[in-house]
């Protein structure tokens, strides 16, 4: 696996994450949706001596019941006998586990997961007894702890203990020496995946990519990258055919025939156009993927309609405002 870019934060991140691979400590990184955590965290996995382990990954914010999903849950039947129900923690075994969205783990819960880490043994639910945790923890957070501290989310010795094994890796936009060499890897990447001829960018298609925003970083660029290859056929991906999908514009409605289609139906048909274009290559976090971007203009469009009240708009979207408040953080919409 390779780490794409060559811009002094990616070849820090590269440098910490090898040294820490020699090892078993647990160890952070820092970095905003897209920017390649996940990425990282699995670059980590394989340069270690547990190469051959499971890497799996649990995402805090997903998860409905955080103990029972990572610990697992002991039930005894009638006659005594004990039946363990494993937790992710069991499951990984030797391997590597990467928990994203740390801060979204209840406080509460914090000072059994620093125990688990230092002094590696865990209890299901129930259960009589301790097990031994034998993987090793990497952690994935959208920014520095120290925030996450200051709001009473993170415990400030989870954070200590992390502080010095953390990553930090930048936004796109603040890396913009790697667009380009990303933008090639990624072109020729879809192109070998999916048998398609090589393709390259014209100089004003690069240029394009250098000078924007990124909102979605490094996530946003492949899938763009992959839907120019998907739509165009031509042996040289040019400035207009970015322009077209990096502005939504691939089937084009007016008002009057949206109105006429349902909200459902219009995404699933959206999906399948994009689903069917895939074929049957495998595609990493396309869930995360697609879910974020329903989720920044429905939580957009709300928070106009409430004038930006995010107590009102909370009440709107049927989540509570601390909540609310994470995800306009997350998303960039304050």
């Amino acid at each position: 696996m390779k780490l794409v870019g060559s811009s002094k934060n990616i070849r820090n991140a590269l440098e910490k994450a090898l040294s820490l691979s020699k090892n078993n400590e647990p160890c952070l990184i820092i970095g905003e949706s897209g920017t390649g955590k996940t990425h990282l965290a699995r670059f980590i996995h394989i340069s270690s001596p547990r190469e051959a382990e499971n890497f799996t990954i649990f995402s805090a914010s997903d998860s409905k019941d955080i103990v029972r999903d990572l610990c697992g849950v002991m039930k005894v039947s009638l006659l005594g006998n004990e039946n363990l129900t494993p937790g992710i923690i069991d499951a990984v075994g030797s391997g590597t586990l990467l928990i994203k969205d740390l801060q979204n783990i209840p406080l509460m819960l914090q000072p059994q997961l620093l125990a688990t880490i230092t002094l590696g043994g865990y209890k299901p639910i129930d259960a009589g007894e301790s097990m031994k945790a034998l993987c090793r923890f990497i952690f994935s957070a959208p920014q520095e702890l120290d925030r996450f501290v200051q709001e009473k989310r993170i415990l400030p010795e989870l954070a200590q203990l992390l502080k010095r094994n953390t990553m930090v890796l930048s936004k796109l936009r603040d890396r913009n020496d790697d667009v380009g060499e990303l933008a090639n890897h990624f072109l020729k990447k879809w192109c070998d995946n999916l048998g398609y001829p090589q393709k390259k960018f014209s100089k004003q298609a690069l240029k394009l990519l250098k000078k924007s925003s990124w909102s979605g970083n490094v996530r946003e660029l492949q899938l763009i990258i992959l839907n120019s290859v998907l739509h165009f056929s031509t042996p040289q991906i040019e400035a207009e055919h970015l322009q077209l999908k990096m502005a939504g514009n691939w089937h084009p409605h007016t008002e009057e025939q949206l109105e006429d289609i349902a909200l459902e139906e219009l995404v699933e048909k959206k999906i399948a156009q994009f689903m069917h274009r895939l074929g049957k290559f495998d595609v990493e976090n396309l869930h995360a993927a697609i879910l974020e971007r329903v989720e920044r203009p429905l939580i957009k469009l709300v928070m106009e309609r409430s004038n930006n009240n995010q107590l009102k708009a909370a009440r709107t979207l049927g989540i509570n405002r601390n909540t609310l408040r994470a995800k306009l953080q997350k998303l960039e919409l304050k």
